[in-house]
């Protein structure tokens, strides 16, 4: 192999390269789908619908919906794919997104805010159902400093590579620890109260002229192949391995079924305990909401739960029995998304 044909490969990206790590995007093939594949209605603001890590939102409830795709360009097998669910009019304050928020240790290096701060280009497939041109941003964490661009769609439903490249802002707070570091969104609808000046850092989220997919009914729009990097030039899409990728999603969200164990109360009717801990998957980026189902074998009961550490769970199991022998068990899941 030639050394050109060696650094290709090692640029291409596996989970243990040299030059791994690049991609500061999580799941930006959209492989893992923890929540579910199928389509999801968006009904409020920052709402996780299924392919993790991306969140959707807007002024208006039900005009998209989301869902993860296995139409998707060659090298890759899922994609987001968004749904109009209705014509829309897009009045000067609505506005409706899809994105991801980064967290600040993942984008750190970028050194943001300071006088030393790195460009960045941010890398991506689109193919969506009308052409024009559509707002793409990346903003801080409270919404202050804003840089928007065009995606532009030069032909309806065909798979298109895009990049953006971003000067490094030296000015505004951008969050380097597990906080909100960035956000970056495509929008479906932008009214004209946020548009202004692309290209540059300030306060718009786009231009006049760009379309609104939400104005039109089952219009789609898909993505996958994000790819945010440090540098002037986009280099080829790192693939990781889904395991790599599964676990890094699993620092915000994951699932986790449990047993409690065996137990025999005193008497038919009586209440028995168990104390079950777990751990979770990975260490979280927080300490996490957990959701929780119970069940058993036989009878039925109550569950009580206490958060201990970012890295273990431990729970209380009540039930009461119906007959002889009881094995209690739990879903556990457990939320720390930005």
């Amino acid at each position: 192999m030639s050394k050109a044909a060696e650094l290709a490969a090692l640029i291409g990206g596996t989970s243990g390269s040299s030059l791994s790590n690049r991609n500061l995007v999580i799941n930006g093939a959209m492989q893992v789908a923890q929540r579910g594949t199928s389509a999801v209605t968006i009904t409020s603001t920052g709402e996780y619908p299924n392919i993790d890590r991306y969140s959707a939102g807007g002024n208006d409830s039900s005009l998209i919906s989301v869902e993860q795709s296995t139409d998707a360009p060659s090298g890759f097998e899922y994609s987001l794919k968004v749904t109009s669910l209705a014509a829309s009019t897009t009045d000067a304050a609505d506005y409706q997104f899809i994105g991801q928020r980064v967290e600040g240790y993942n984008t750190a290096q970028l050194d943001w805010g300071a006088s030393g701060a790195k460009t960045a280009t941010v890398s991506f497939y689109v193919k969506c159902s009308v052409t024009g041109n559509i707002p793409f941003v990346i903003v801080n964490s409270n919404d202050t400093r804003v840089y928007a661009a065009n995606c532009t769609v030069s032909s309806a439903n065909t798979w298109e590579y895009k990049t953006i490249t971003i000067d490094g802002d030296i000015s505004g707070t951008w969050l380097k620890t597990n906080g909100i570091g960035l956000k970056f969104q495509w929008y479906m609808a932008l009214g004209s109260n946020f548009q202004g000046t692309l290209d540059q850092w300030g306060t718009d989220y786009g231009a006049s002229g760009q379309i609104n997919v939400c104005n039109t009914n089952g219009a789609t729009f898909q993505v996958t192949g994000v790819q945010l990097e440090v540098g002037e030039q986009a280099t080829p899409f790192e693939h990781r391995s889904y395991g790599d990728e599964l676990r890094r999603c699993q620092r915000y969200y994951n699932v986790t079924g449990t047993s409690a164990g065996h137990f025999t109360p005193a008497s038919v009717g009586a209440y028995g305990y168990v104390l079950a801990p777990m751990s979770f998957p990975v260490e979280m980026r927080s300490a996490p909401s957990m959701t929780n189902t119970s069940f058993d074998d036989a009878g039925t009961g109550s569950y009580h739960g206490a958060f201990q550490s970012i890295t273990t769970y431990r729970y209380v199991q009540e039930m009461r029995d119906a007959s002889g022998n009881l094995y209690g068990q739990t879903i556990n899941t457990a939320d720390a998304e930005l």
